[in-house]
């Protein structure tokens, strides 16, 4: 059996793995980096990863043969094709997964980051810029509505691993956005039907932000 060290911080990107191996039922050891505060990463750590960013994993086999991972959506990848778990069968519903995972990593994900920081970390007026962004956002989120009202996950009829890289994205930044953006009711009733589940309660306190 092989244990994997789990570099995290507490950001939506450490609650997208922490859920998913809570959720593949895969032992971790937790190292959790308190980033936000401003530590930089340290020598070693750069050794792990060379960007320097969160998360990571080390997956130390039986053998003690070291697999090492970086960049979230390929870590997510790495683990579901290692336990076979939270990837369809059906070859469309497989293509669907792959699709609204990329969807949330190379769009909304960046698109909330970016907007974030433009709204309460930047020190200049950047209104027209806040907006754009915003319209990009509800763009995405229309499209995830549209997709869930007749779909139970997003890429069928059961849970994959796109729907753990959404989640949390989902669950914690929509809930800063203006009212409007809180009226997805698709979305809401499957956040719901997650957020029942004990690995998404789990993964989301490990990296709780």
């Amino acid at each position: 059996m092989s244990m994997i060290d789990f570099y995290c911080v507490p950001t939506s990107n450490g609650q997208k793995i922490a859920i998913l191996l809570c959720e593949l039922g895969l032992e971790f050891n937790l190292i959790k980096v308190n980033r936000l505060a401003g530590e930089p990463p340290s020598d070693d750590y750069l050794k792990i990863n060379p960007i320097g960013k969160y998360p990571s994993i080390i997956d130390i086999d039986s053998k003690n043969k070291k697999t090492t991972v970086f960049e979230t959506q390929a870590i997510a990848q790495y683990l579901i094709e290692k336990t076979q778990l939270l990837l369809p069968k059906k070859i469309e519903e497989r293509v669907n997964s792959h699709i609204w995972a990329n969807a949330v990593s190379s769009g909304l994900t960046p698109l909330l980051g970016s907007q974030y920081y433009v709204q309460f970390r930047s020190k200049t007026n950047l209104n027209e810029i806040n907006d754009w962004f915003l319209l990009e956002i509800k763009r995405y989120l229309q499209a995830f509505d549209k997709r869930l009202e007749t779909n139970n996950f997003l890429a069928g009829d059961n849970i994959s691993y796109c729907d753990v890289m959404a989640f949390p994205i989902l669950f914690g930044s929509v809930k800063r956005l203006p009212d409007d953006f809180n009226n997805y009711n698709n979305i809401s009733r499957w956040l719901n039907s997650l957020i029942g589940r004990p690995s998404f309660r789990r993964g989301i306190e490990i990296a709780k932000f």
